[in-house]
């Protein structure tokens, strides 16, 4: 009498969906868990005022020459860069730091178009990760915004 081996696959098989709906399991409490913020506080706010918005963003991509935002490398610093052409036209000119997986680290800047054409910003005391960034500016009284994707 010779003993058969066991069949092993069905086992295998079992151990296999066990570690996969582990895994499943795992991963939807983890995004379940993790904090998002989606809308700003002044949520409704901005809602009712949004074709401004719409207004703003289409006066920015007529533009013939673009501001340009810039996250220098070595520097540590975010570089807007505003064409020669604007020198002493721009105003109202703010830039908004949204951070969207912790809104307590946004914050909002307003700056001033002095000397030269370029504006530097020091990155290096913010959280790394995505930001959106928005620049807000006035250029001979027509609004304009910029919403740009940085990742620091």
């Amino acid at each position: 009498m010779s003993q058969s081996k066991p069949n092993l696959w069905p086992l295998g098989i079992v151990i296999t969906l066990v570690i996969f709906a582990g895994f499943i399991v795992s991963i939807a409490v983890y995004i379940s868990k993790k904090h998002v913020d989606l809308v700003s506080k002044e949520y409704y706010a901005e809602s009712v005022a949004y074709n401004n918005v719409i207004d703003m963003k289409k006066a920015y991509e007529l533009l013939e020459e673009k501001p340009v935002i810039n996250l220098s490398g070595e520097s540590q610093q975010v570089l807007i860069s505003f064409p020669s052409s604007y020198l002493g036209k721009v105003s109202n000119l703010s830039v908004e730091f949204y951070k969207p997986d912790n809104a307590n680290l946004d914050f909002k800047l307003p700056l001033e178009l002095k000397h030269g054409n370029q504006l530097q910003i020091d990155s290096e005391k913010m959280a790394t990760g995505m930001w959106n960034v928005k620049l807000f500016f006035n250029l001979e009284d027509t609004k304009y915004l910029h919403e740009q994707n940085l990742q620091i």
